[in-house]
């Protein structure tokens, strides 16, 4: 029979290394997804030398929902894989009144959408989740591009070219998955938890057949 305290003691160790190993697994990723921002005027030069769309984010210092979407909105890696496709601009709206006037800003954070060519797409008012944000960007900006190099890549009569764009769109979200931080974390935490057991019940059975 098992000795109570020993298996006690299993328990509490195991709790220890997985928690030892979740907590700065789950908490690296927000510290290394700052979205590298552009100021105004080199993100709309940037924005036509790479002819990419530009999303302007209008915040300030003491707005509590900038603050939220700085920490969470803008540090998610589905955000942080945007950079490539959209120039980031930040603007601080006490900072710049003038472009504040311009664009008519009167509540932050508001969030408007670009063509390269300084073409207002969409606008958005207030908090957005990093799914909903990424969502409107590849549906407002990213949609026509797609829509561009499909036509010239062409496809065929049957249907072939939408089973392929949807094999890829799988395909994407099974390396979305698989990359996962949380997903490796739980992976790793479990196999530690069951090598230190498999390691301790081992040695219990040993000292009891000495």
């Amino acid at each position: 029979m098992h000795n109570p305290k020993k298996f006690f003691m299993v328990f509490l160790a195991t709790m220890f290394i997985v928690l030892s190993v979740s907590i700065p697994m789950t908490a690296s990723p927000d510290l290394n997804n700052e979205i590298g921002w552009y100021s105004y005027e080199e993100g709309n030069d940037e924005a036509q030398q790479t002819d990419r769309p530009i999303l302007i984010y209008f915040r300030t210092e003491w707005c509590g929902a900038c603050e939220d979407m700085e920490e969470d909105t803008f540090r998610d890696p589905q955000v942080k894989e945007l950079e490539d496709d959209v120039v980031f601009i930040k603007v601080d709206v006490d900072e710049r009144n003038d472009l504040g006037e311009e664009y008519g800003i009167a509540s932050v954070p508001t969030l408007l959408a670009k063509e390269s060519d300084g073409t207002e797409i969409d606008s958005h008012i207030g908090f957005i989740e990093a799914e909903d944000l990424v969502k409107n960007i590849e549906e407002e900006l990213l949609e026509e591009d797609e829509s561009e190099d499909n036509e010239e890549e062409g496809g065929d009569e049957d249907g072939g070219k939408d089973e392929s764009s949807q094999d890829t769109s799988n395909d994407e979200n099974e390396s979305l998955f698989w990359r996962d931080p949380l997903f490796l974390n739980i992976m790793v935490s479990i196999l530690i938890a069951i090598g230190l057991i498999i390691f301790l019940r081992e040695r219990e059975d040993n000292k009891t057949d000495e």
